[in-house]
């Protein structure tokens, strides 16, 4: 059962908050930390650009990224991942009006930019972390901050640790580590072969010593004979 959402969280953020929850533990492709905190981000965005005008602190590279362009076209995946969002905000929208406003209706505009919200899940895939695109600013970190907890403290345990476990998989910093031990593993293994094939090749010599020395016996005792035979001859 999915729990209350703290009253922290506006109002108007609760549907949002509950469809996000429901998205995360049904979409497939299962979306990753990045694909909710680019969400999130643009949730922010859209809050504070209209409250504020767009001159709050912290979001001039929200904006700089809502207005930038991705060479190669939009990244499929992403995009059939987030359509995945918002059509389930889009039957929410219909089952809450069904339900006589059991919930505050958010603006859906304010919720979702999705130039925005695809370069910056692109940015926080490359490494880059949410509290960066947002400059440092108090209250889009507050914001952001309170939404992302909201979110996670809705989610079942286990949907959860997948998401935080996709994202460490997902980092950069990660991945270069993860390569670097597979490296050292696959150096060890190469001086441990390296070391088998030292001994293989020790034995061989004593093999090959072995039987050099049975062959100088066997030489030597074949030049014996030919003297035996060169003097019986003689005589």
């Amino acid at each position: 059962m999915t729990k209350p959402i703290p009253n922290s969280i506006a109002g108007k953020f609760h549907l949002a908050v509950y469809v996000t929850c429901y998205w995360l533990n049904r979409a497939d492709p299962q979306p990753c930390m990045e694909h909710l905190w680019a969400l999130l981000l643009g949730f922010v965005f859209g809050e504070l650009s209209g409250r504020h005008k767009g001159k709050e602190a912290g979001l001039d590279q929200l904006n700089t990224l809502r207005t930038s362009y991705r060479d190669g076209g939009p990244d499929l995946e992403m995009a059939h991942t987030y359509s995945q969002w918002q059509a389930c905000l889009y039957a929410t929208y219909i089952l809450n009006r069904l339900l006589c406003l059991a919930l505050p209706e958010p603006e859906k505009a304010r919720l979702y930019c999705g130039p925005l919200v695809h370069q910056a899940a692109l940015r926080l895939r490359s490494g880059m972390t949410p509290e960066s695109l947002l400059s440092a600013g108090p209250v889009p970190l507050q914001l952001f901050r309170d939404l992302q907890d909201a979110v996670l403290d809705c989610l079942e345990p286990d949907v959860r640790d997948r998401l935080q476990k996709a994202s460490r998989q997902n980092n950069p910093r990660d991945r270069r580590r993860t390569k670097s031990h597979s490296s050292i593993d696959d150096l060890a293994s190469h001086f441990q072969h390296f070391e088998v094939d030292e001994e293989e090749e020790e034995e061989d010599d004593r093999g090959r010593g072995r039987w050099s020395k049975t062959d100088d016996e066997d030489g030597q005792l074949y030049g014996a004979a030919c003297q035996i035979r060169t003097r019986h001859k003689k005589k």
